[in-house]
């Protein structure tokens, strides 16, 4: 969950809110999350008390759950950081942007995200 909210809040520009251990190596925390995923799903076929596609169903469940979770805070934190930054701000014009990206919708935040990945992904072939 935590995860998911640093690599998003990361894509949206604020990578400063991220710990500065996810900031220099955000590959190890993805290498975390991943291998406590594929503990969990050694796990739930090992479980005798449940059959193992009930546990992979949780599992999978879980994993949807807190991906969701995780970027609802991701937005909720980039909507939080734009009102403290306008607060701030003298320039009217620059205030009134800064207000504006804090009121964006969840969807146009996605659609702003699903861009940003695809740019990222082109700036990781050059």
């Amino acid at each position: 969950m935590k995860v998911r909210e640093w690599v998003i809040i990361s894509l949206l520009g604020f990578k400063w809110e991220t710990p500065q251990g996810f900031m220099d190596q955000p590959w190890m925390y993805g290498l975390v999350r991943m291998a406590l995923f594929l503990v969990a799903v050694g796990t739930a076929f090992t479980i005798n008390s449940l059959p193992w596609y009930v546990g992979v169903c949780i599992l999978a469940v879980a994993n949807f759950v807190a991906s969701l979770v995780g970027r609802k805070r991701a937005y909720a934190t980039f909507r939080r950081l734009h009102l403290y930054l306008a607060q701030g701000e003298t320039d009217p014009q620059e205030r009134a942007s800064l207000e504006a990206d804090a009121r964006v919708t969840d969807k146009e935040l996605t659609a702003r995200l699903t861009s940003l990945k695809g740019l990222e992904k082109v700036l990781l072939r050059l």
